[in-house]
């Protein structure tokens, strides 16, 4: 008697489920093998743009200290060639130097060396009278240079308190033009170390500053041995050196022999470069550990595939064991996982949520999830389920819990699409991971730039713009006016017998003195697009965009006029009190003019004020217009003194 037909088939396809069994395990090892691979590679490359990024962040921080240094720099030399370095004056110099260095925290200490070498003020205590400096590179540079630029030289060992230390230096000329001395304002190591130390590079990690020729200032981990270590010999070094900024490398250390990924990045136009390495093994300990929860997974799934070619009937409870596996990893991660359609409403939400929310799972379940998230952070929510609904297989979004106890709690979501089983219905499987001590990392490293960024652009005496800002923007509104053809115009205002005040009044009033002055033009100036800065010394300088000649006449007369009212005692001046002279210049810049000749006409028309008895204004001739003036001889603010 011939057996059924199903019983034939069930058979037949009895014999064959060891086959099937046997390929499906193959292949599912082959995937799982290809994943682990290529996730290892992104996790690499990672790596790779975290420690290429961080090293252009150190770098920046790095050259924003010396620029720091060097405007402090700028000042001093100013005030130095001004009024020379004759003893009654030096005193003076040394109160601005303490003040400059209790304003800049980035400083270790201010110098000035005199044209032989030896200090005349030294802001280190204890510093030795008979130490000279004539043997720094430094000092040997700005000797035989006659520009006018800063020097960072290499790290060297203070001879003051023998720290390491970074030295930004500027040429002092004399009355005749010629050398009279150096301006030294040195970084310590400390500063750079306590910034590296904040970061966290992993156990094996490494952050390290040094110059061109491979000498160590500054290493994270920090060992007393390794500073001051010459590496241009290693690996290392040399491949820093020959890879364009921040492109990741490969490479062995030479103090330690680890394994490290790389980048470096010059620290502006100076000899050091920051280099940011991370060991490769603390890089892929994650990766690693995840491969052994893979591969384990993957062991019992190839478990229930070869208990199913034997026995049918072990199937269900074989996968409801590698099912209850899943559930135990999902619900014990530290992320959490939430599962559910597009309109929000969830089908699965891990205990891990409760943790982070602050709120029990009934709060959460359904919609709850996105009801404790405030109103104006739940359009990222709604902006990453829309991506996912409309076809896109990954989306993400950065938003807020409000915890029961009122506290906000910033979260990162990672979600991706999947299809619901047996219906076909598009859902969301979403990570939720707290990031709160991330943004703070992030807000505190956005403020410390911005305070930087500041104190670049404000004059340390008046708390107005300086020089460099002025510049600046100068540079910006005469291109803006040159593509609408709109007029620009400038004052420049010099304050009148500004020496014999000092030399009456003493400089720490006259230091005060500038300061009112600089209150009486910020007070004069209304419109919010109008720029006030300290030009240099005892002068001042405004620019005012879409303004003729005429109105900024008016807002010259405003000065005057608050100045007047100000009545600032003056022992030495014709009228007993402080007075400014000032020159307007306006135009409507063309193609090929410079705004240094807008500076200059205006500065011409100071000096003209000056010789018709101060304390007035005097506009340039309606006949300048915007070309490129070339420089009068003769001209400026050496003609007013």
């Amino acid at each position: 008697m011939a057996r059924p037909w199903y019983v034939r088939s069930f058979k037949a396809w009895s014999s064959n489920v060891a086959a099937i069994s046997l390929l499906c395990c193959a292949s599912l090892v082959v995937f799982d093998a290809v994943e682990l691979i290529l996730s290892r590679q992104n996790r690499l490359a990672e790596a790779g743009r975290e420690v290429a990024n961080l090293s252009a962040s150190l770098a920046q921080y790095c050259q924003e200290a010396i620029e720091t240094a060097d405007t402090a720099l700028i000042g001093l030399r100013d005030e130095a060639s001004h009024y020379g370095m004759d003893e009654g004056h030096l005193p003076v110099l040394q109160g601005l130097m303490f003040q400059q260095l209790a304003n800049l925290p980035t400083l270790h200490g201010l110098f000035l060396y005199d044209a032989q070498g030896a200090w005349l003020i030294n802001t280190v205590p204890g510093t030795p009278r008979d130490l000279n400096y004539a043997d720094r590179d430094y000092f040997q540079f700005h000797k035989h240079h006659a520009a006018d630029v800063a020097f960072v030289g290499s790290p060297v060992r203070s001879k003051s308190d023998h720290s390491w230390i970074i030295t930004v230096t500027r040429r002092i000329y004399g009355a005749d033009g010629r050398f009279a001395g150096v301006l030294d304002a040195t970084i310590s190591a400390a500063l750079f170390q306590t910034l590296f130390e904040r970061f966290d590079i992993g156990p094996h990690g490494a952050i390290t500053l040094t110059d061109s020729t491979g000498q160590i200032f500054v290493r994270e981990p920090y060992s007393e041995s390794n500073v001051g270590r010459n590496i241009a010999n290693t690996e290392a070094f040399r491949i820093a050196s020959t890879t364009p900024d921040g492109v990741i490398f490969e490479f062995v250390s030479a103090l330690d022999g680890t394994h490290r990924i790389g980048a470096a990045q010059r620290v502006g136009e100076t000899q050091l470069r920051v280099l940011v390495a991370r060991a490769e093994a603390d890089i892929l300990a994650p990766w690693w550990q995840a491969a052994r929860i893979n591969l384990l997974c993957l062991a019992i799934v190839l478990g229930v595939a070869t208990l199913l070619s034997r026995r049918v009937s072990l199937e269900l409870r074989d996968r409801a064991r590698a099912e209850g596996m899943y559930r135990l990893l999902a619900d014990n991660s530290e992320d959490a996982i939430v599962c559910g359609r597009m309109d929000g409403l969830t089908r699965y939400i891990s205990p891990s949520l409760a943790a982070i929310a602050g709120w029990p799972d009934d709060k959460l379940a359904g919609s709850g999830w996105t009801q404790i998230v405030p109103p104006e952070d739940r359009a990222a929510i709604h902006s990453a389920l829309a991506g996912l609904s409309d076809g896109e297989e990954h989306a993400a979004a950065r938003f807020r819990f409000q915890r029961q106890d009122g506290v906000l709690v910033w979260v990162e979501m990672r979600a991706r699409r999947a299809l619901a089983a047996g219906a076909g219905e598009a859902e969301f499987v979403a990570n939720l991971r707290d990031i709160s001590l991330q943004k703070q990392a992030e807000v505190a490293l956005e403020e410390a730039n911005a305070e930087l960024s500041a104190m670049s652009i404000t004059d340390a005496l008046t708390g107005i713009a300086n020089r460099r800002h002025f510049d600046q923007m100068l540079k910006r509104e005469w291109n803006r006016a040159m593509r609408t053809a709109s007029p620009l115009a400038v004052l420049m205002i010099d304050t009148d017998h500004f020496k014999s005040y000092n030399d009456l009044c003493g400089h720490p009033m006259g230091d005060q003195c500038l300061r009112e002055v600089a209150q009486a033009v910020s007070a004069s100036v209304l419109r919010a697009g109008d720029l006030v800065t300290r030009y240099g010394g005892e002068e001042f300088a405004v620019i005012l965009p879409d303004t003729i000649a005429e109105r900024a006449a008016q807002v010259a007369e405003r000065v005057l006029d608050t100045l007047r009212a100000r009545a600032i005692p003056h022992p030495g001046a014709p009228l007993g009190i402080v007075t400014v002279s000032i020159g307007v210049a306006s135009a409507i810049p063309a193609p090929g003019g410079l705004p240094g000749g807008l500076v200059e006409e205006a500065d011409l028309a100071v000096y003209r004020a000056k010789r018709a008895g101060r304390a007035r204004i005097e506009i340039a001739p309606p006949q300048f217009i915007i070309g490129a003036l070339p420089p009068i001889a003769g001209s400026g603010a050496a003609h007013r003194r």
